[in-house]
């Protein structure tokens, strides 16, 4: 009998057990004497894993703020690379940042233009970058805050690749990170081309437009449809004051022929030298008798030494407002025009006649 309940004892143990082993309860439900032990051992369980989480959590922070430190000290160094280079250099660098659409300048940029203006002109630039592996270059006028207006060429490439930092949104969409780019001042430059091109479209003498320059503005307005008169002017006797006074004192009466034109005409009229003697103007006007009454009486006021008069032959032709009418047919007529006046005795005014 004592066996027997010795025997049902141990099934029950091994039983237990096995439930134990499963997982189906824990230990210390079972043995009354152990529970309090057990739950000392369950709780610090859960304080290890507490520990290990904020462990966790700490490691994490602490690699956040070393990053981030690396990035402060390569950003760091990175301004400082682009003080160094602006102090050898007239041209400014910069780093536009899609991310938070910041600019990095070299210090240098602050000596020569303003930076908040800087920024403002390269904006709408900025928005459309080149494709990788290419490079943009374009010519920009921007105002300053002295009121001037200076001319910049701008040098950009975009970066697809900026390690780490290329992993966002903007590189998943095909959108650079930055672009880099120089900016050269070139106002001077540019003052020197606007020179040469006024000096390869003028008169030497009088500053009014030359031959080729009239001819060229002549075709480009005739195209349009203008309708206007055409003046073809003749100095009388000119080459009697050569003769007489001298060349200085011709080139002195061309001056003054130029200077009363301009002040006869509008700025608008295209007034030009296609001779040494001769004078072209064309005007849109329609007071063309009175400008070249005007102009009869304004150069009957150059002599020299009150013993040469100089007069004019003024030789008047309309265009007919055809887009395909040619200035050299415009001009001929003009000149047959002035011819006439020539021969009906000079200093007078004569309209081309079918």
């Amino acid at each position: 009998m004592q066996s027997k309940g010795m025997a049902d004892h141990i099934a029950w143990a091994v039983f237990i057990v096995s439930l134990v082993a499963m997982g189906v309860i824990s230990y210390p439900l079972i043995w009354g004497k152990d529970r309090g032990e057990g739950e000392r051992l369950e709780e610090g369980k859960m304080e290890k894993q507490k520990e290990q989480k904020e462990q966790n959590k700490q490691n994490e922070q602490d690699k956040q703020n070393k990053q981030d430190n690396q990035n402060e000290q390569k950003e760091d160094r990175r301004e400082a690379l682009y003080r160094r280079l602006g102090e050898f250099t007239d041209t400014v660098l910069f780093e536009y940042r899609y991310r938070d659409g910041s600019i990095l300048f070299t210090p240098n940029a602050s000596n020569q233009m303003e930076t908040s203006v800087l920024k403002s002109a390269l904006e709408k630039y900025v928005k459309c970058p080149p494709l990788q592996g290419e490079s943009r270059c374009f010519e920009f006028r921007m105002k300053a805050d002295t009121e001037d207006y200076r001319w910049c060429i701008c040098h950009i490439r975009a970066e697809y690749d900026g390690g780490k930092e290329s992993v966002d949104k903007y590189a998943e969409a095909e959108r650079p990170v930055c672009l880099i780019g120089k900016l050269d001042d070139i106002s001077k430059q540019k003052e020197r081309e606007e020179q040469l091109l006024f000096q390869s479209t003028r008169d030497g003498l009088t500053g009014i437009y030359n031959k080729t320059a009239f001819e060229y503005m002549m075709e480009e307005t005739l195209k349009r449809g203008s309708r206007g008169s055409l003046y073809m002017i003749d100095i009388d006797n000119f080459k009697d004051v050569n003769d007489q006074y001298g060349h200085p004192a011709g080139d002195r009466i061309l001056v003054k022929t130029g200077e009363l034109l301009r002040e006869i005409f509008r700025d608008s009229d295209l007034i030009g030298r296609v001779g040494g003697d001769e004078f072209v103007v064309y005007s849109e006007s329609g007071d063309t008798k009175m400008k070249a009454l005007r102009l009869l009486n304004g150069t009957a006021d150059f002599s020299k030494e009150g013993e040469l008069r100089i007069s004019v032959s003024i030789g008047i032709a309309s265009s007919t407002g055809n887009p395909d009418e040619e200035y050299q047919e415009l001009f001929s007529r003009a000149d047959q025009a002035m011819y006439r006046a020539k021969q009906e005795g000079k200093n007078r005014i004569a309209w081309y006649e079918e």
